[in-house]
């Protein structure tokens, strides 16, 4: 058993049984546990909660002319005995106002240091008033050209048109 996540009104837990009755329908009502817990299966791979070696962070409501590297500069500046690599990807919308994010990775240079480097950002980011939470899920992939959307239609130039083949007979 462990537990996954905890706050004031409810505690989340995994649970990993090594043998599970085939028809263990009645087993998810609530009666048949202590505290009457809904009990849902869980149908999908089971990921490891090992703990990451990165302090990953989503930092909102920063200006619209803010840029990655001003980011990656004012983090690494918040680190000055810590060697740290930041890495930052901007996010594609801005908010309602106009405001731009960013999801932010910092991790230790030396790569024999498994520890999550020490959140000094939180406190510096609130202090300029901006959003910061924890980044949950994987980080977003470096933009490059094979991941850039194509509009469906008329060819770019990298595109040749598909036309159907005549029969010959």
């Amino acid at each position: 058993m462990e537990l996954l996540r905890k706050n004031k009104s409810n505690s989340s837990y995994r649970i990993i049984c090594e043998n599970w009755p085939r028809n263990a329908g009645s087993m998810h009502s609530g009666g048949y546990w202590p505290t009457g817990s809904d009990v849902v299966e869980w149908t999908g791979a089971i990921r490891p909660l090992a703990s990451s070696t990165a302090l990953m962070l989503y930092i909102g409501r920063l200006h619209t002319e803010t840029t990655e590297s001003e980011v990656v500069e004012t983090i690494k500046e918040l680190y000055t005995e810590n060697q740290v690599t930041v890495t930052v990807s901007k996010q594609p919308n801005p908010d309602r106002f106009g405001n731009l994010a960013f999801a932010v990775k910092v991790v230790h240079s030396d790569a024999s240091n498994k520890t999550v480097p020490e959140d000094l950002v939180t406190p510096h980011m609130k202090s300029l008033h901006a959003f910061v939470r924890n980044w949950v899920g994987g980080f977003p992939r470096a933009k490059t050209e094979q991941y850039k959307r194509v509009r469906l239609g008329a060819p770019t130039e990298n595109q040749q048109a598909v036309l159907p083949m005549e029969e010959t007979n």
